[in-house]
């Protein structure tokens, strides 16, 4: 199989050195395209994966002064994940994409309430917790981040997915792999996950 793979770089690295492959456990693209031929029918799309998708949740405020009470002025709140994101950009361009991942069944319904079909079709396996919340606080001249923990690490969902996954995928398609690993992921499931999708 063929592989192009993307690493953001880590903040404050110029992106240039060269690094384990462990170190994608945190932050990583794979964009995996199965080899043409074998008889098989070709098709193009794109399959995405979030395995830690997350909720964006932006709160403004008319100040954020510790000294005295701070008062909301609007919320917003939106899905969000590394896959889900390539799959919005992806679908504007025309090109058919399914959105795939591990989802925290405490609050997947908002979730996907909020997804839509924004990245296309979804196919998420419910794990036991909530979705992360990503909140942003922000007023005129600030801003602060607050990252809750989602959903902890299911090794048996992520093998219902893969084999969901590798059932669908057809030749020429493309599975990009994005965002950030659940809490307590081993980076070697990380890695026989991608290179099972890759085969």
């Amino acid at each position: 199989p063929r592989a192009l793979c993307w690493k953001t770089p880590r903040r404050g690295s110029n992106g240039t050195g060269n690094r384990a492959f462990g170190c994608f456990k945190r932050l990583f693209i794979f964009l995996f395209v199965p080899p043409f031929g074998g008889g098989r029918e070709f098709c193009m799309n794109l399959f995405t994966v979030t395995l830690n998708p997350a909720l964006d949740v932006t709160i403004l405020a008319d100040g954020l002064d510790g000294d005295r009470a701070n008062h909301v002025l609007g919320e917003r709140r939106e899905a969000g994940g590394k896959g889900v994101n390539v799959g919005r950009v992806v679908k504007s361009f025309g090109i058919a994409t399914r959105a795939f991942g591990l989802l925290g069944r405490l609050n997947a319904p908002e979730y996907l309430k909020l997804l839509g079909d924004s990245a296309g079709a979804t196919s998420f396996f419910y794990v036991d917790g909530r979705v992360r919340e990503n909140m942003t606080l922000r007023a005129e001249s600030a801003c602060m981040k607050l990252n809750r923990e989602g959903a902890p690490y299911d090794k048996e969902a992520l093998q219902d997915l893969q084999t969901l996954l590798l059932r669908n995928l057809c030749e020429g398609d493309v599975a990009a792999i994005s965002g950030s690993c659940p809490k307590g992921m081993p980076v070697d499931d990380l890695i026989h996950f991608c290179k099972a999708i890759a085969q």
